[in-house]
């Protein structure tokens, strides 16, 4: 056992903590339990750094990173400092029969957060195989603030959404339309950009191809164009809302979006993996699309 580090007073209240000078109350109460509190501040703070410097994250990645390490960040701080504290009583003349209990509920406090973190890194592990599997042709968003128009193409992957919104929040007058030209990509992540197509309530226009998971967020607009030789394929979905893969919330976004009866009823028969396309001008007539245009190329 280091001695020194015992008798010699530290030079903070951090290492005083840290190497458990404190008595063992002051240290459980004052500099672990309270510090518990900054966790949602230090949750959120730490989230917003990693959306917006770090954009090709993802928002569920960034939420995984932010949660596992701070919890594992206050773990350490607090479960050190008051297990060194409670060592250094007992070495002091104190209580075993206060200190060991109070050990053994930091031990079972740390093991309870364990399955959280482990979940969160398994996570955090898919969302990178995830976009490492993704095609070369990665999604990219780009802002054309003349034209008042956001443009989204190539694979809707992993952080798509978080760069589009952060391109929405950047610009300097309102952002009316949003050019869709993808082949699909991640339904997680389409979701995501469906809701900022809501949010934003951006008109949607589907340049020369639309489909799997760029269909979703097309649907997601009021007002749905499509160029005259675009070709859009409609994800097909489960018919059980409770799906585990996800389908409920589609087939509620294409009731949203006033798909006809049949049509409905011809997607529920596909599996999500397969799509149903169809010309714009078949889409026109069956009132999927509200209208046939052309959008100015990007600048």
């Amino acid at each position: 056992m280091d001695t020194t580090t015992q008798t010699t007073p530290a030079p903070n209240v951090f290492l005083k903590h840290w190497r458990g000078q404190y008595g063992p109350a002051r240290s459980l109460l004052l500099h672990t339990l309270l510090p518990l509190f900054l966790m949602v501040w230090c949750f959120g703070a730490w989230r917003e750094h990693l959306v917006a410097n770090y954009v090709a994250l993802g928002e569920e990645t960034a939420n995984s990173i932010a949660a596992t390490s701070c919890t594992l960040a206050f773990m350490a701080w607090g479960g050190v400092g008051a297990w060194r504290s409670l060592s250094h009583a007992v070495q002091r003349g104190g209580r075993r029969a206060f200190a060991w209990p109070v050990k053994i509920l930091l031990l079972l406090g740390c093991l309870i957060q364990v399955p959280s973190a482990v979940y969160a890194i398994g996570t955090i592990a898919r969302m990178i195989q995830a976009t490492a599997a993704m095609p070369a042709n990665r999604g990219t968003a780009t802002l054309d603030e003349s034209a008042h128009t956001l443009f989204i193409s190539g694979a809707i992957d992993n952080g798509t959404t978080a760069q589009a919104h952060a391109l929405l929040q950047q610009a300097h007058s309102p952002v009316q339309r949003v050019v869709l030209n993808s082949s699909g990509g991640m339904k997680r992540e389409g979701g995501y950009l469906a809701d900022l197509i809501r949010r934003y309530r951006l008109s949607a226009h589907a340049e020369t191809e639309c489909s799997g998971v760029c269909a979703i967020a097309l649907l997601a607009s009021e007002h749905r164009t499509a160029t005259p030789n675009a070709q859009i394929c409609l994800m097909g979905f489960t018919s059980d809302a409770s799906s585990a893969e996800g389908d409920g919330p589609i087939r509620t976004l294409y009731e949203t979006a006033h798909l006809p009866d049949d049509l409905l009823a011809h997607l529920a028969g596909l599996p999500s993996d397969r799509g149903w396309c169809a010309p714009a001008e078949f889409l026109i007539e069956r009132r999927v699309l509200h209208q046939i245009s052309i959008v100015p190329a990007k600048s």
